[in-house]
């Protein structure tokens, strides 16, 4: 009886003990995480009155912080956007893709960030690669957001005017009139 005892003890003690530092692991995880989304607030507010390379220092903390923060990519991305950095820009928006689809599938979620391939394949018009611009514009699409819809649409329209398509722009164009008339 003592020995089932004692093994009860040791193996409720191994149990919470776990569990406590399961807890404290969310916790650090967490923090991390909030300090990620501050360092990016922050680097866009910098963005917002010039300050490049301020910006550039807080996306860059933000991804040290929590680097799995796809979040802290989509900021890099669209600071390197802004540089005219493309190689850069490419290789953060493919980051912050990867890791939306990647957190998706852990939580449980049907779709990854769409607003991310959205700005992706508003980047990839603006460098004139077509055919993946309008890929991403047909997955961002599915977001439900009417107002945003409308925005990506005039956008997604606007792009295959520009790569020559019009069974896109078509298509793009019956969508906005379907939305407008909602």
């Amino acid at each position: 009886m003592k020995k089932l005892i004692i093994t009860t003890f040791v193996f409720l003690t191994a149990l919470l003990t776990g569990c406590q530092s399961g807890t404290a692991k969310d916790e650090l995880l967490l923090q991390k995480q909030n300090a990620s989304e501050k360092r990016i607030e922050l680097g866009y507010a910098y963005l917002e009155i010039y300050q490049y390379e301020l910006a550039k220092e807080a996306f860059t903390k933000a991804y040290q912080h929590f680097d799995g923060n796809g979040r802290a990519d989509l900021a890099l991305a669209e600071y390197f956007q802004l540089m005219k950095d493309y190689a850069l820009t490419e290789q953060h928006f493919q980051k912050a893709i990867e890791k939306s689809q990647e957190f998706a599938k852990k939580v449980g979620a049907k779709k990854e960030d769409l607003l991310i391939a959205y700005k992706y394949a508003t980047f990839l018009c603006d460098i004139k690669d077509y055919p993946k611009a309008l890929n991403y514009f047909d997955k961002s699409l599915k977001l439900s957001n009417i107002t945003l819809r409308k925005e990506m649409l005039k956008k997604a329209q606007h792009c295959a005017e520009k790569a020559n398509e019009p069974s896109y722009y078509e298509k793009y164009q019956k969508a906005f009139k379907k939305i407008k008339n909602f």
